[in-house]
């Protein structure tokens, strides 16, 4: 899956990741046609301005709304951006916690924006996990 390497990279900057686990609900048939298959999933990596529509329709409520939700809970989610640790797991041992869905964009260094985007490319992830909690988390990603 090189374009999946090279998206966790930050080598295609502008593009944006959807990955979906097999357990969520199934993919619009136009998401179908464009989707890899990635560790229990799929997952779409296309440029920015081609799969937002397409995205909207996947993502649950839609990308807006996602992010939003997921933005209020820190997580930790893995570089490769198919699992994570949802930020409940310790407080409900009695059922899994898999990413069902997780929307991904890196953020090219911005030396004026400070911070970590002074750092290196940023990546952004927003997942929802199998308990309905949305979380997010970001990093530099040549430090992680």
């Amino acid at each position: 899956m090189q374009s999946h390497e090279q998206f966790i990279a930050g080598n295609r900057p502008g593009h944006i990741m959807l990955f979906q686990h097999e357990n969520a609900t199934s993919l619009p048939d136009d998401a179908s046609k464009v989707a890899k298959n990635a560790a229990e999933g799929k997952m779409i990596i296309q440029p920015a301005v081609m799969a937002r529509d397409l995205i909207d329709k996947v993502l649950v409520p839609n990308i807006s709304q996602f992010t939003e939700l997921s933005q209020k809970r820190q997580g930790n989610i893995e570089p490769y951006l198919t699992s994570g640790d949802c930020p409940e797991a310790n407080s409900n041992h009695d059922e899994d916690h898999i990413i069902e869905q997780l929307f991904a964009f890196v953020q090219p260094k911005h030396n004026s924006l400070g911070g970590i985007y002074a750092d290196g490319d940023v990546m952004h992830a927003y997942a929802r996990c199998s308990c309905q909690v949305h979380y997010s988390d970001r990093w530099v990603i040549a430090s992680k």
